[in-house]
């Protein structure tokens, strides 16, 4: 009975696993700067999941689809319940928000990909 239980519930979890998305955005701006900009959007916007990296403080292969374009001084993965949740956050909470203009104004352009792995915490 208790095979059966952990089997349910692993069951269970992988269903739930299964249903979130990752996005990877790659800015080429301040790392504390661009960092307290992102922070403020996602939590502005409802996002609570979500891991930053860069290229001196993670290893950012291990947590991302690839490695960020040579550049790359912020990166964040953040986890969304399904690809249309992504879309309204880019396009109605992320854009119109002036925080993008700090991780958007910089000239240096931005990279998107899905992630291989969610953020854990």
């Amino acid at each position: 009975m208790k095979t059966f239980a952990f089997v349910l519930v692993a069951l269970c979890l992988a269903v739930a696993v299964s249903g979130d998305m990752c996005h990877f955005d790659c800015y080429n701006v301040d790392p504390t700067s661009g960092q307290q900009a992102k922070q403020s959007l996602l939590q502005a916007c409802g996002v609570t999941d979500y891991k930053f990296g860069t290229t001196s403080a993670n290893n950012l292969a291990a947590i991302y689809m690839m490695a960020p374009p040579a550049g790359c001084q912020l990166a964040v993965c953040a986890r969304y319940p399904s690809e249309d949740a992504i879309t309204t956050y880019r396009n109605d909470c992320e854009h119109p928000k002036p925080q993008y203009a700090v991780l958007n104004g910089k000239g240096a352009g931005r990279y998107d990909a899905p992630c291989t792995a969610c953020p854990t915490s």
